[in-house]
């Protein structure tokens, strides 16, 4: 299958399931003004979740080779 084909299959999928081709001018931007975005398709969390502080350290203590 060559690039143009697989380009044409992946274009076909797309618009099968759905999907809009969208134009939009040079200098406009095409996102809805209030709308969260995130390029994943999720909108972005506040940050990274707090660790436990129920779980116990698995370092074992160090013993003097003495």
């Amino acid at each position: 299958m060559t690039e143009q084909e697989q380009r044409d299959a992946a274009m076909a999928e797309f618009l099968a399931k759905g999907g809009v081709i969208q134009q939009v001018a040079n200098g406009v931007s095409g996102r809805v003004e209030g709308v969260s975005y995130s390029a994943w398709g999720a909108p972005r969390k506040a940050g990274r979740p707090a660790a436990e502080k129920s779980i116990a350290s698995t370092e074992e203590p160090e013993e003097d080779m003495e």
